[in-house]
């Protein structure tokens, strides 16, 4: 496994790499790198989830609660995994500004906030949703 210097990560110019007037970017990840499997399973996995999630809304009522959300979270990780496994060709091909490291800040914040949004929907809202919903079928019955 290759040792990370935890030091380059407080230098701009590491984050940076591949922008105009910053350093040439470094040599691709080789095959037997655990970074390179571990960012292709990553962004493979959103990718996955998103298609899951939106095949998901096929085959529950349309008049469920998370039926709404669906959309929503489905469309987010798969473009989470379109652009991340993007990211990751470009990277791999040594394109400059678009395979930079700084875009997997920016992949991260977006990560974090659709996962705040899912753990404050799960943990507030979706109880109520589906006790109103179960009740609802339930009398409709």
């Amino acid at each position: 496994m290759n040792n990370i210097d935890w030091a380059k990560l407080i230098d701009l110019q590491y984050w940076l790499e591949g922008v105009a007037g910053a350093s040439s970017m470094t040599p691709v990840m080789g095959r037997d790198s655990f970074f390179f499997w571990f960012f292709l399973y990553l962004f493979s996995s959103f990718l996955t989830l998103g298609v899951l999630l939106r095949l998901y809304q096929a085959f529950i009522r349309s008049d469920h609660p998370f039926q709404k959300q669906l959309p929503f979270f489905g469309n987010n990780f798969m473009w989470m995994g379109v652009l991340g496994l993007l990211w990751f060709t470009l990277r791999e091909t040594s394109v400059g500004f678009l395979g930079a490291r700084i875009w997997l800040l920016v992949g991260l914040l977006w990560f974090l906030v659709i996962t705040i949004l899912l753990v404050r929907y799960f943990a507030i809202f979706y109880r109520l949703e589906i006790n109103y919903y179960n009740r609802i079928t339930k009398e409709g019955r």
